[in-house]
């Protein structure tokens, strides 16, 4: 088996279930920039020695993969998704947003990416996730997102990841 099908070699790509659309196109942008949000946060996870935000990551990025399913599917697709972003997702990234906020010093205002090196990648990690955002708003203002989680998801997720930045500031202090 090949991975090289040479389908791609000229611009364009398939969603799930098969249309063809160009490589440049929102939704194809939209999922990719998932996908590189999850390697950031492979990075956060492999340098992070914590166990609870590790497990916290590896469920936030296998949970991505619903994400990035959800964006690469056409609208008209969308009913045969056998899992979708839902409330119980939200629910998971609340919670453990409502953990950090309680710890003492972690939303103390803003800082200045760069204080360690773990603590660098997670702010990169939610500038993509911003800009994973970014796409996704403009590919429901383009075609229309129907999920009503979507958004929410991403933008706690945003959130989250810059929790536990903080997190790792504070505790590296």
């Amino acid at each position: 088996m090949t991975i090289a099908t040479k389908k791609g070699d000229q611009g364009n790509t398939r969603l799930l279930y098969g249309k063809s659309v160009p490589k440049s196109h929102v939704r194809v942008e939209a999922y990719g920039e998932v996908d590189e949000l999850n390697a950031f946060l492979g990075i956060c996870r492999a340098n992070d020695s914590d166990p609870t935000r590790k497990e916290w990551l590896f469920h936030i990025q296998s949970t991505n993969f619903v994400l990035g399913a959800e964006l690469a599917t056409p609208e008209a697709d969308q009913k045969k998704l056998k899992t979708v972003i839902n409330q119980e997702q939200l629910d998971y990234l609340q919670v453990r947003v409502d953990q950090l906020e309680k710890i003492p010093g972690v939303v103390d205002g803003w800082s200045i990416p760069g204080d360690n090196v773990l603590a660098a990648w997670y702010d990169a990690a939610r500038c993509v996730c911003r800009r994973v955002e970014r796409k996704m708003v403009l590919l429901d203002h383009t075609e229309g997102l129907k999920n009503p989680f979507l958004l929410a998801f991403i933008n706690r997720l945003s959130d989250l990841i810059w929790l536990m930045g903080r997190q790792v500031m504070v505790e590296k202090k």
